[in-house]
């Protein structure tokens, strides 16, 4: 890669903006040891899953406000399909 194009995506990395969104709540199927949301759907209602009118909010909101022409989401919460395919088509809908 041209020495330009490496100092044109380093300067658009700084100027990123990096969310990472737990759609599923508390929900989750996976045990990890690192875990911060360990247990916590025993202190949390853990069908409280992220909303349909939120997460097309929160998509319109992130994309309107990154100045890089490449976006990204991270979802976190288990299993990428613990919500179901719907969730996912309904992200790329939006």
């Amino acid at each position: 890669m041209a020495e330009g194009a490496v100092d044109r995506r380093t300067r658009e990395s700084i100027n990123a903006f990096h969310v990472m969104v737990k759609p599923t709540g508390a929900l989750c199927n996976l045990d990890c040891a690192y875990c911060f949301y360990l247990h916590k759907q025993e202190l949390i209602n853990s069908r409280n899953v992220i909303s349909d009118e939120v997460l097309e909010r929160f998509i319109y909101e992130y994309i309107n406000s990154q100045t890089v022409p490449e976006i990204v989401f991270t979802w976190q919460g288990g299993e990428p399909t613990l919500l179901g395919i719907d969730f996912f088509k309904k992200v790329v809908d939006y």
